[in-house]
Order: structure tokens, then C-alpha cells, then sequence
């Protein structure tokens, strides 16, 4: 980006309410990957397996949410937590474990196959379909090995665990700082969004398999609990003899960034060096050289 300069004031201001928001989402995709049935797929199902089977076979979760959809742009993402409705377990005897959540690295698709009561009964993977050989079914784009690769499909490390024993209850898989910036890099960076694959940790132990509520069984699937701070509305914008001056309040204690671009549509995001964070709220004038013809502005929080 070209150098250039940029100018603000700071006015007293008394304190204004900036409060932190919170949304929960269900799942926008998901579907399990199964050792046992290599070629089929289990989109419409209403669960999806992870864990390890009485035969010593695997079985993997995807799950994948939509953040762009309900948390503005340019917002800073506070907390994260996971909650998944265990609606199956093997007979007895059977194994608890931790599972863990590990940010996917390559998409996959989520396809709409249905098993009544067993995995066995899904239809073969359509075309773009997950199965446990393929991303996308019928074309070239396979896991790294069947079920997928650490470090090429998805992360080695879990962004969080938690343990599981039985079903009839939910988990919550805690916030922790890497959890919370997987969303955060999803709601900046929505191309990147290829969700998370559940995994237990230990896949050589057998009985660890466990069903969990999908988004078509309502009331059980996977709850993302999202907690936020909104950047602040710019509230005044104008523009002239080559420049370009803004004004809003900044809330007290977060930092923002001026970001623009010169084509809303296609157009990447460039940032100007961040202003704050201040002890209180604080209104703020920015002015700078305008990048062209035309500029759209956005404030995020940083």
C-alpha cells in the first residue's frame, strides 16, 4: 500500500454504552466421515458419529457455521463456546473420552444422504459429496488419506476439548484463545471457513463412538455461543478537496482500525494504523487522503 498520512482529535466526551452482544448459531453444514462405510455419505442424517467403534473403525465430525450472517463485519470476537446434545452410545461396555475441535484446513461438501437408525443404510456419496475417501465425491478432490490428514485437512491441535461420557446430555466445549480466534479468522476471512472436524483423542481405543444431535434433528444440534463487541457506527462522513474525514465514538478500552477499499465488490480491505484503545469513550475525528475516485469505509475492532 502507498505511504500516506493521516490526522485525528480527541474531545472529552461523557461515557456513552458500547455493550458487548451475544448470538447463537446452529450449524449452516454437517455430517460424519465412517471407516466402516468408506463411500457413503450421511448429510441429512439426523446425527453424526465421531469416535471409535467396537471393531476399532473411526468415525469423524464436521460442522461447519455461518458467522458473516448474524455478527457485523469488522466486530471482535470475545468468546466461543460449542455445545453438542450426545443422542447415542455403543452398548455396553463403553469407553469415555475427550473429543477435541480441529479448525479444517480444505472444505468439504456436506451432501443430503439419510440413515434411518445406522450409518449402514445412507446412500454412496453423490457427486460433492463427504465420504471418508473424498471431500468432494467424484472429483479429484480427496482427503490427504481416507478420513483426513492432520496439518494438510485440518489442525493437529484442538482448538478445545472436553470430556464425554454418556448420552441424554449436552457438552460444552470451553472458550479458549485458539477457539476464539478461529471464529474471529472466519468472520474476517470468510473464505476460510471450512468449519471444524470433532475427533477423539484417543483412536485407539474402541467403544469411544458416540452420536450427536445434527441441524436436522432441531432441538439437538450443535450450538455455537458467540460473545462480541460491535464496532461502533461511523456516524458522520465527508469528503473533499482530495480528502476524506470521519467521526465516531470510540468505546472505552478497544482499540479501532479505519479500513478501506476501493471496490466493494471484489475489493480487498486495507487498514490504516489503529487509534486507541482509550480509558474512556472518546470521540474521534479521522481524516486522510482519499484513496481514489472513490472509497468505501468500514471501523473495525482491533
Amino acid at each position: 500500500m502507498n505511504c500516506f498520512s493521516f490526522w485525528l482529535s480527541l474531545v472529552a466526551l461523557a461515557p456513552l454504552a458500547h455493550a458487548v452482544e451475544s448470538t447463537n448459531l446452529n450449524p449452516i453444514a454437517d455430517t460424519c466421515i465412517a471407516q466402516s462405510f468408506p463411500d457413503k455419505n450421511f448429510g441429512a442424517t439426523w446425527f453424526f458419529t465421531a469416535g471409535t467403534t467396537q471393531n476399532y473403525t473411526t468415525n469423524r465430525g464436521l460442522m461447519k457455521f455461518d458467522l458473516t450472517s448474524a455478527i457485523p463485519a469488522g466486530s471482535k470476537i470475545l468468546s466461543v463456546l460449542l455445545t453438542v446434545e450426545v443422542t447415542g452410545q455403543p452398548d455396553e461396555p463403553w469407553n469415555t473420552s475427550h473429543f477435541g475441535l480441529h479448525r479444517m484446513l480444505r472444505d468439504w461438501g456436506e451432501g443430503d444422504n439419510f440413515a434411518p437408525s445406522k450409518l449402514g443404510q445412507a446412500a454412496p456419496a453423490g457427486t460433492n459429496e463427504a465420504n471418508y475417501t473424498h471431500r468432494f465425491a467424484f472429483t479429484s478432490e480427496t482427503w490427504g488419506q481416507p478420513g483426513g490428514q492432520a496439518g494438510l485437512d485440518y489442525v493437529p491441535s484442538p482448538s478445545s476439548t472436553t470430556f464425554i461420557y454418556q448420552a441424554g446430555d449436552p457438552y460444552t466445549f470451553d472458550s479458549t484463545a485458539t477457539l476464539v480466534a478461529d471464529a474471529q479468522l472466519w468472520l474476517d476471512q470468510q473464505g476460510t471457513n471450512f468449519g471444524w472436524m470433532l475427533i477423539v483423542q484417543n483412536e485407539t481405543e474402541n467403544f469411544t463412538a458416540r452420536r450427536f444431535g445434527s441441524r436436522e434433528s432441531g432441538s439437538d444440534a450443535a450450538k455455537l455461543s458467540v460473545t462480541y463487541q460491535p464496532p461502533p457506527p461511523i456516524s458522520k462522513i465527508t469528503a473533499g478537496n482530495g480528502s476524506v474525514l470521519l467521526e465516531y465514538v470510540s468505546p472505552a478500552n478497544y482499540a479501532h482500525q479505519v479500513q478501506f477499499t476501493t471496490n466493494l465488490l471484489g475489493g480487498s480491505w486495507q487498514s490504516y494504523p489503529p487509534v486507541g484503545p482509550f480509558t474512556n469513550d472518546t470521540p474521534i475525528f479521522f481524516g486522510s487522503p482519499m484513496p481514489g475516485d472513490q472509497g468505501f469505509y468500514r471501523l473495525k475492532v482491533y
